[in-house]
């Protein structure tokens, strides 16, 4: 599906426009390197209430930090799977380093607090591993640079768990996702 032609159709709905447009999804959303021109277009139509992402930050170099911060996205969820080297690639199965990651986010929120701009709201979350001292290193590294830092349980909405008690996952009656081969789920 193209991407034009769902914006096209969402404007063209005579209904609410959506809570949340999500350009991620089970993948990487900037090995798409149309994934921020994607976001910029649905800022400017005004598609949703809130435009966001979610991202291992491994890909956003100086240059997509930028076209991140002119796209006028919302709100960036960034996932951090763990913060010392060796706990990264048993995780991941990536080398990428840990610092690169920490780097690409610290690029990305000088460019925004450069040029007086609040968005994209910069979240970074890992999964709570327990580890006290590796907890206490994730806040030390991302204190500073993101706009909010938290720790996650591990949930089960996607394999037919349950959420506040209810079977039904909510996220199709207020979001559309793109994923990052352009498919809409």
């Amino acid at each position: 599906i193209d991407f034009k032609k769902v914006m096209d159709d969402l404007l063209a709905w005579e209904g609410p426009k959506l809570k949340v447009l999500k350009i991620t999804g089970f993948g990487e959303p900037f090995l798409n390197d149309c994934a921020a021109d994607m976001m910029s277009m649905a800022k400017k139509l005004d598609i949703a209430e809130r435009v966001e992402t979610t991202t291992n930050a491994s890909l956003i170099a100086p240059d997509v930090a930028q076209k991140l911060v002119e796209s006028g996205i919302d709100y960036l969820r960034i996932s951090i799977y763990a913060v010392s080297q060796e706990r990264h690639e048993k995780f991941t199965g990536n080398p990428i380093k840990v610092e690169t990651i920490r780097r690409n986010i610290e690029t990305l929120r000088s460019l925004r607090d450069s040029q007086g701009l609040k968005k994209p709201f910069i979240y970074v979350k890992m999964l709570d591993c327990a580890d006290e001292s590796e907890r206490n290193k994730f806040f030390d590294m991302y204190s500073g640079i993101a706009d909010e830092i938290s720790l996650e349980s591990v949930h089960r909405w996607l394999d037919g768990g349950t959420r506040d008690g209810k079977m039904v996952c909510p996220q199709p009656f207020k979001m559309l996702t793109v994923r990052v081969n352009g498919a809409i789920t």
